[in-house]
């Protein structure tokens, strides 16, 4: 069985004397627009559940930028109920110096219908801030108005501590080796110094330009043994 909606008014008609002598009654069927509020209403039942269920912060905001969603991540994390977040807004629970940054960066995306990010800090229910990476993007109605803006938000604490120390430990390396350069470069200087010195001192038939140049020693080395006469064997008396 189908069931319609319609919207019943009803106007009292008057004489030329003013007296009430009937009643217009119109009917509207508005059965498409309550069938399309019920299924946003159960389309939005469906993603409170989807997303109390998962583990990132979900939010959702009105045109107006006001809160109109949190999920239970969320509610877990400012430790507060839905009905209190949704009343003060982010603001009590923003780092103080990104706070106005924030609202203004989501109102332009509001106004414009573009995604919205940004990283901030939040107060998390037991005192510390930490840093979120908050993202979001429009939502609309079937008749194309805008719902408002439906984002998450992770908690990139760790992972820019993280990057902070490779970061650190980077730049002392840096320094390290530009410090300790000349002091690397020093023995190797007087080593191959030593090397030329040794070349030098050997006797000129010693030194060939045939050798192959490993190091000095290891050509000098060679040339020695290979000029040397092979020892006589004896035999024994």
């Amino acid at each position: 069985m189908k069931t319609s909606h319609f919207t019943f008014t009803y106007k009292p008609l008057h004489d030329e004397q003013g007296r009430v002598y009937g009643i217009h009654h119109t009917a509207l069927d508005v059965t498409e627009e309550v069938r399309a509020l019920q299924q946003m209403e159960e389309s939005e039942t469906r993603f409170r559940i989807m997303a109390d269920a998962a583990p990132n912060m979900v939010w959702a905001v009105n045109p107006d930028s006001s809160i109109r969603y949190v999920n239970q991540a969320f509610i877990d994390f400012v430790g507060v109920t839905p009905a209190q977040y949704e009343a003060t807004g982010w603001g009590p629970y923003m780092h103080p110096d990104e706070l106005e940054n924030a609202q203004r960066l989501l109102t332009e995306a509001i106004g414009t219908r573009t995604r919205y990010r940004l990283e901030h800090r939040m107060r998390r229910h037991d005192g510390p801030y930490r840093w979120l990476l908050a993202q979001g993007a429009p939502s609309y109605f079937p008749n194309g108005e805008l719902y408002g803006y439906v984002g998450s938000a992770i908690d990139t604490t760790e992972l820019k501590e993280t990057n902070e120390q490779l970061a650190r430990t980077n730049r002392d390396l840096d320094n390290f080796v530009y410090t300790a350069s000349p002091d690397l470069k020093a023995p190797i200087g007087n080593i191959e110094g030593l090397l030329r010195l040794l070349e030098d001192l050997l006797p000129a038939e010693l030194r060939t330009d045939a050798t192959p140049r490993c190091c000095p020693c290891s050509r000098a080395c060679r040339t020695r043994w290979s000029a040397s006469p092979a020892p006589s064997a004896t035999s024994p008396t």
